[in-house]
């Protein structure tokens, strides 16, 4: 009898642990929006750029699978190095040219700065330029007024 109750558990644990991961996957049907969660946020990336190589790939890989899905629902025969090869090449490239992209829209970025700071030193001089010139403008005004002033005779009536 005992060996019977210890084949019986043998035989039944595995069942009894699936149907306990299975049931905790599921959503209850009443729920229908996430529930936030109570584990802390993760922090994001500085740069960005950790996640969207990552968005990239799984991007990738679900395409990936797609159409290798698509090709054997067809009936196609499936040579799984190559197109795998293939895929990895492609997503490599993706990624290769998101971030090339990445790093010509900083140094565009970057430039426009440069530029737009160039602008504005270049504004100031003008303005200091014309401010000089009004500046000496009214001096030679004021010693053409002065000499007018001390050429005039003191005595005299107007």
């Amino acid at each position: 009898m005992p060996t019977f109750i210890a084949i019986f558990i043998l035989f039944m644990l595995p069942v009894w642990a699936s149907k306990k991961l299975r049931s905790q996957q599921r959503r209850p049907p009443f729920q229908l929006e996430k529930q936030p969660s109570m584990a802390p946020a993760k922090k994001k990336a500085s740069a960005g750029t950790t996640s969207n190589t990552t968005e990239q790939h799984e991007e990738a890989n679900t395409r990936i699978e797609d159409i290798t899905n698509e090709v054997v629902l067809r009936g196609d025969p499936v040579d799984d190095t190559e197109n795998i090869e293939a895929h990895q090449t492609q997503s490599a490239e993706l990624t290769e040219t998101a971030l090339k992209l990445k790093a010509l829209e900083m140094k565009k970025m970057n430039i426009e700065a440069q530029l737009a700071t160039k602008k504005r030193a270049l504004d100031q001089a003008n303005k200091l330029a014309e401010a000089r010139r009004k500046l000496a403008e009214m001096e030679a005004e004021v010693d053409n007024l002065q000499r007018t002033y001390q050429e005039m005779p003191e005595g005299s009536a107007q």
